[in-house]
């Protein structure tokens, strides 16, 4: 096949490339700048270098992303309690910065308007346990109301 000389429509840059009505790039890097992101799957282990994390990471996007449950996870991997992905739920860096300590592996966040997207401290309550969260919903269940409760039981 005869080799042709391009403009690349990203860069500009002056390049050979076999003739085809599709080489209109210089590279990779430059088609999928063009594309908006939408890299390939085949190409991504080209584009990510050893060590790239976080900020540093091509697909970076800010560290803050939902769940399928809704709830939101912020990237922390200095956190104690991170997972092995090193994210943490905003809720419960929320409730620690509002208390100034770290949540035990114990204390449950409960959203008291139980959107779990809404992260406002103002809607945020500790419980010490898991149980004593059952027990706040059976309380809600059977009857008791709920303000009464949580404000009989603010830590």
């Amino acid at each position: 096949m005869p080799s042709v000389e391009i403009v690349c429509k990203t860069c500009k840059k002056r390049c050979i490339r076999f003739k085809s009505r599709h080489r209109k790039y210089c590279s990779m890097v430059c088609f999928n700048k063009f594309r908006k992101g939408k890299i390939p799957k085949e190409f991504i282990p080209y584009l990510i270098k050893k060590g790239d994390v976080g900020e540093k990471h091509p697909f970076w996007k800010g560290g803050r992303f939902p769940d399928r449950n809704g709830y939101i996870y912020i990237w922390n991997p200095k956190h104690p309690f991170c997972n092995n992905r090193g994210d943490v739920f905003e809720h419960r860096l929320i409730v620690e910065k509002y208390i100034g300590r770290y949540l035990t592996k114990t204390e449950l966040v409960h959203h008291i308007d139980e959107n779990v997207s809404n992260n406002s401290p103002e809607n945020l309550f500790v419980f010490e346990n898991k149980s004593a969260h059952f027990k706040f919903h059976l309380a809600i269940r059977y009857g008791d109301l709920k303000l009464n409760w949580l404000n009989s039981n603010i830590i």
